[in-house]
């Protein structure tokens, strides 16, 4: 497929996209820290309700097979699933945002979210060019069939006989569990925020799989490709390099469109810092075979093995990253900690 064709169908989910993550502060690390610290789950809610959008839509193109889509996995190396994800979850702590949230905060003008994001695109391609951790990375794990690491597989069950009943015991948590607020930094309900982003992220699927990219939403294996890009040129870039790339577009124009664009450009001590946490997610992420992103927003629909457990240490990472900053250092000042460290 030629450039132009990557272009127009990456952009057809990287604006909306983009969009949408503007108005809804779509952050898996301020999900986490708001969860830990405040005790608030607004952006829990919204990404669950993105993930079960999702997972009901993704089996269901699979299962008529519409659009030739098929559930597609991050393969599971338990041991990278595990490394990588811990320090994944702590380095984006101390970046101040995951992989997609440098994206489109980068479309708020937010310099920031900029070296972050030119440390984890230089860390991913260090690792896709020379593999220096493949010693450590550990057997790939599969069921005894061969199948895709999924539970199903592994279970032998049908995948209906998980995916129904994860979305009534999500639902029936998202139906009984409290949030201080119903939006997050004054962004959209969680409600339209996660129908939206799981519509969004479905589409994903659809619209990537003729370009050669078999899976939905993701960064690593996206991001990388453009520093490769200024050394052997567009050609390899993929669909999901144009995807993203179209995400700070579709910021852009929400935060215009609300008033809320505006220049951040942060001291030299957190460009420093976010640098190098942006460097040590792109090497962790990349371990790990996925990031928030390919592990969590798109990787637990497809209920592998893989993004379960990278998404578990994720968050591990992240609750060890909360506390060294947070808690640790001034355990008296959660509250006022936790909104000032959030850009939108």
């Amino acid at each position: 497929m030629n450039t132009f064709a990557l272009l127009a169908l990456g952009a057809l989910i990287g604006l909306p996209l983009g969009y949408v993550m503007q108005r809804t502060r779509l952050c898996f690390n301020s999900a986490y820290r708001t969860a830990l610290l405040q005790k608030d789950f607004t952006l829990l809610r919204m990404i669950l309700l993105a993930i079960l959008i999702q997972m009901v839509g993704l089996y269901t193109l699979a299962q008529f097979g519409l659009g030739g889509v098929s559930v597609n996995v991050v393969p599971f190396f338990i041991v990278a699933n595990i490394l990588g994800g811990f320090v994944f979850g702590i380095a984006m702590t101390f970046a101040e945002g995951c992989s997609s949230t440098v994206w489109y905060r980068v479309g708020n003008g937010n310099l920031g979210a900029l070296v972050t994001l030119i440390g984890f695109a230089i860390g991913e391609w260090i690792v896709e060019t020379w593999d220096p951790l493949a010693a450590i990375r550990g057997p790939e794990l599969k069921p005894d069939s061969g199948a895709i690491a999924t539970l199903p597989n592994f279970l032998g069950l049908s995948p209906w006989l998980i995916v129904i009943p994860l979305a009534l015991l999500a639902a029936a948590w998202l139906w009984r569990v409290r949030s201080s607020t119903s939006n997050y930094l004054g962004g959209w309900n969680w409600r339209l925020g996660g129908l939206l982003l799981g519509l969004i992220g479905t589409a994903a699927w659809l619209v990537a799989w003729p370009t050669g990219w078999h899976y939905g939403v993701g960064v690593v294996g996206a991001t990388g490709p453009w520093v490769s890009a200024l050394f052997k040129g567009l050609a390899v870039l993929n669909w999901g390099s144009f995807m993203i790339a179209a995400m700070p577009f579709g910021a852009l124009v929400a935060a215009l469109q609300y008033r809320e664009f505006k220049w951040q450009v942060p001291n030299l001590p957190s460009t420093v810092r976010m640098t190098l946490a942006g460097l040590i997610m792109g090497v962790s992420a990349t371990f790990a075979g996925g990031c928030n992103i390919g592990h969590g927003f798109s990787g637990l629909p497809t209920l592998a093995l893989s993004s379960i457990v990278a998404t578990l240490f994720t968050f591990l990472g992240a609750t060890v990253g909360v506390y060294w900053r947070f808690i640790r250092p001034q355990p008296i000042r959660l509250h006022e900690v936790t909104r000032s460290d959030t850009k939108i």
